[in-house]
């Protein structure tokens, strides 16, 4: 088996320790990441008349990198392929060198090899941009934001409420009384052609007005003043920022996770610093406004934020990221272990993995007094210890592992407070006195119209004959109400907020209007993330026991390396299915050492204590 090498398409002499090459597969849990280390190549002393000569070529692109070249910015193209040399031959690897890690010495050069579409490929490149880049490049425009109505959740004091029933009391009084007067107008239209009749008419109608109008406004101010009216947020959702993320670095995102109810609902809310002023009230009141939408972060801390709330991990097949679960694998087990004669075997590392308190944790927003008195939900403390011990002093349960998600917890609005109670129900009534008192008082106008539509018909009259009075009496017009008995919304279901302000991103389930769905609670909770997302970390019903063995030197071909790269879950010799956790593949030798794990289950002797807080 020969490999064969090439630097920006030219087939190059091969590297001074290419004999020693081994590809390290590392399936690590503890930051959930798949990765493909490769160790170093070593370039040597080459010779500038041979144009296939690797140490020329990279020391080239290093010295143009002086005078305006891409330098070491931009990783080298390099090929590795197996050749059988009998007409076969396999791409081992497709990446590029990194010369800016690179180490330069006694006219060596040696370097890493960074698989191109790789894992670790994509965890430097996912912290090279942010959201706000994404937008400026016009990737994340107002189309992909969504609105979120929410309501301030403002507390009320005794002496709001006594001088709002005070208010209530007078408003009202004035309401029946104004009605009795109107019906004394409107008794008064004895004689139609009565002049001054009218002009009484017409002054205590246009007082009337005036006196509801200034009412109602009165009202209203008094309702800004206690119960803010709704506003709006710009949001994202979850799914979409991950797509145009992937998308950007020419991948095609898929996801059980986000793709499938209930979290291809989610949205986030960004931080909120500064609002602007509408009608003197603080916030957003209408849907168009200069709010942003996207997660103020980079790409790379979202993903990780991402990645410890659902306890999952990265893969990469084909131009396709997978966002899964930890346990998560492309395929089922494909490769088996041959017959190893080595039965040893140890709990110790599997004994790291044991936690006897695990933590997943939603962050609080001390900005939004509502994440901290509706706590329940945001932390859930699972505690893991032997149901008996000899002896209290010798037990080995130890551990504190915690999962803690930079989100906040948006929390909906279920029901009204006493102040929307009260002011919907004064609304509702003082809204149909009104809406019947603005009816006979747009009958009544439409009586006087219709009597200076004929008082100006008789001063045309008049002046056809040349008697000219300079003169023309204007229709009232009519009075409207719209919306007074509807001024508290239908805010059940909204986002509800202590401030215009929010120091600390929401996380939100909505639904197509932009409320917070009914299951918001339920599957945004840390104990539904911990159940459906966390729980194989547990060691209670042998979830997380496992016998950990080790090969040294098997025989691995090309073939059984692919069927390994993405999936490492596999088969024992004997059939049972297992987990490899690392491997260290040479394909020149064709042989492989690594470490793998089978499920055991080893100890029973153990309980599992859920504690849910609700903070109060």
């Amino acid at each position: 088996m020969r490999i064969n090498e090439y630097i920006n398409g030219i087939k190059v002499n091969d590297s001074n320790n290419i004999a020693e090459l081994e590809i390290e597969l590392n399936f690590d849990n503890d930051n959930n990441r798949e990765a493909v280390s490769l160790t170093n190549f070593e370039f040597g002393v080459g010779d500038s008349r041979f144009a296939n000569d690797a140490y020329t070529i990279l020391k080239k692109v290093l010295n143009d990198g002086f005078n305006g070249g891409v330098g070491v910015i931009e990783g080298v193209p390099f090929l590795v392929e197996l050749d059988n040399q009998r007409g076969i031959k396999k791409e081992l690897i497709n990446g590029y060198i990194d010369l800016w890690s690179a180490e330069y010495q006694n006219g060596t050069i040696k370097a890493t090899v960074v698989p191109e579409g790789g894992i670790d490929w994509l965890n430097d490149k996912i912290d090279s941009f942010s959201f706000e880049y994404l937008e400026s490049i016009g990737l994340i425009n107002s189309s992909n934001y969504v609105d979120i109505p929410y309501c301030i959740n403002k507390k009320n004091y005794a002496t709001e409420y006594f001088i709002t029933l005070l208010t209530i009391f007078f408003v009202t009084d004035k309401i029946l009384d104004t009605i009795k007067n109107i019906k004394k107008i409107i008794a008064k239209l004895s004689n139609p052609f009565e002049a001054s009749a009218i002009v009484s008419l017409v002054l205590e109608i246009l007082y009337v007005v005036a006196l509801v109008a200034g009412l109602v406004t009165l009202v209203i101010k008094l309702f800004t003043m206690m119960i803010q009216p709704v506003k709006y947020l710009k949001a994202m959702y979850t799914k979409d920022l991950l797509e145009i993320g992937f998308n950007h670095l020419g991948l095609t995102f898929k996801s059980s996770i986000y793709q499938q109810f209930p979290f291809n609902q989610e949205v986030i809310i960004p931080e909120r610093y500064s609002i602007p002023e509408f009608l003197g009230l603080s916030g957003n009141l209408t849907k168009n406004n200069d709010d942003k939408g996207f997660h103020n972060s980079n790409f790379g801390d979202f993903i990780r934020t991402l990645k410890t709330k659902f306890n999952a991990k990265l893969l990469i097949d084909k131009g396709v990221v997978y966002f899964e679960k930890n346990d998560f694998t492309l395929s089922s087990p494909i490769y088996q272990l041959p017959d190893i004669l080595d039965s040893r075997y140890q709990y110790s590392l599997n004994k790291d993995d044991f936690h006897s308190n695990y933590i997943v944790s939603f962050a609080i927003d001390s900005n939004d007094k509502n994440t901290i008195s509706e706590y329940k939900g945001t932390s859930i403390q699972v505690i893991q210890n032997a149901i008996f011990t000899n002896n209290i002093k010798m037990n080995l349960a130890r551990g504190l592992y915690e999962q803690r998600i930079s989100f906040a917890l948006g929390k909906r609005k279920t029901s009204l407070n006493a102040m929307e109670t009260l002011l919907d129900a004064f609304f509702k009534t003082t809204g149909a006195l009104l809406e019947g008192l603005i009816a006979v008082i747009n009958g009544a106008i439409y009586a006087v119209n219709a009597l200076i539509d004929i008082l100006n018909d008789i001063l045309d009259v008049l002046e056809f004959f040349g008697i000219d009075l300079n003169f023309e009496m204007p229709n009232i017009p009519y009075v409207e109400l719209k919306g007074f008995s509807n001024l508290i919304e239908n805010r059940v279901g909204m986002l509800v907020l202590d401030n215009d302000y929010i120091e600390v991103p929401k996380n939100i389930l909505i639904d197509s209007d932009g409320k917070l769905m009914n299951g918001n609670e339920t599957y945004l909770s840390a104990e539904y993330l911990y159940d459906n997302f966390h729980y194989f970390q547990t060691f209670v019903g042998g979830q997380n026991q496992y016998l950990l063995k080790s090969f040294d030197k098997i025989n691995f071909t090309f073939n059984d390396f692919q069927k390994v790269l993405n999936n490492n879950r596999i088969f024992a010799a004997n059939g049972d299915e297992a987990i490899l956790l690392s491997l260290k593949y040479n394909p020149i030798e064709e042989t492989a050492t690594g470490t793998f794990k089978v499920k055991t289950i080893y100890l029973t002797n153990l309980k599992e204590t859920k504690l849910i807080p609700d903070g109060k």
